[in-house]
């Protein structure tokens, strides 16, 4: 029965929760990425990368133990969006480079615009529906936004694969929306290890965890499979 359940949850659409879809995959690195890039490039975008993980972490992951499923709550207000909004100016005053620079580079700098855009338009929404007090006093409510900033890793990655970061990122899994059974999410993915798209550089050096996480698409927004 779960299972028919989880079928009908990923064919179902997804709402504001789901960011939109990248105008194109991060290329392959080429020979262009080891040339200069224009002034205030690599600045720009690791001061975004750093701001968006910095509100990643605020996500809170929890599990209902009747599902099976692990889902994500992050911050809709507070220093930490603020932050990645006010980095995407760097990151949009670039825009006239876009077509000399490195095209792994040019598609972190797509990324992030579409991480940046979504997250505005999120909280957007929720100002809107919730009520601006409302939120401040509960700002848990971006569904999302572990995915979100794991995506941003994966350009980012692709754009600097010696250097690689790792795309996780949140602030506590409490399983079964226990707090005082907190652990680190990548041990409740069932069978963690098989369910990456990327085996080659699935795992952080000198560390056990996975580098990236199985999100799926559930009705609510990504999810993961596990407890």
């Amino acid at each position: 029965m779960r299972s028919l359940i989880l079928v009908a949850w990923l064919a179902a659409a997804t709402g504001c929760d789901r960011m939109p879809d990248p105008p194109q995959a991060a290329p392959a690195p080429s020979a262009a990425a080891k040339s200069p890039q224009p002034s205030g490039v690599e600045t720009a975008a690791k001061a975004y990368l750093d701001a968006a993980r910095k509100h990643a972490e605020t996500c809170l992951c929890t599990s209902d133990p009747f599902e099976g499923l692990i889902r994500d709550h992050c911050k809709a207000t507070g220093p930490e969006i603020d932050a990645v909004l006010a980095a995407r100016a760097a990151v949009d005053a670039l825009e006239k480079d876009l077509g000399s620079i490195d095209p792994a580079a040019g598609a972190f700098l797509r990324e992030a615009q579409l991480h940046a855009g979504w997250l505005a338009d999120y909280r957007a929404t929720l100002e809107a529906t919730t009520g601006k007090d409302k939120l401040e006093r509960n700002p848990l409510q971006i569904r999302g936004g572990s995915f979100a900033y794991q995506r941003l890793a994966r350009a980012w990655n692709a754009w600097h694969p010696d250097a690689p970061v790792s795309g996780i990122a949140y602030d506590e899994y409490w399983p079964g929306n226990v707090k005082e059974a907190a652990l680190p999410l990548w041990k409740a993915i069932q069978n963690a290890q098989w369910y990456t798209d990327d085996p080659t550089t699935m795992r952080t050096d000198g560390k056990g965890e996975p580098r990236y996480l199985p999100w799926i698409d559930c009705i609510d927004g990504p999810c993961l499979i596990g407890y």
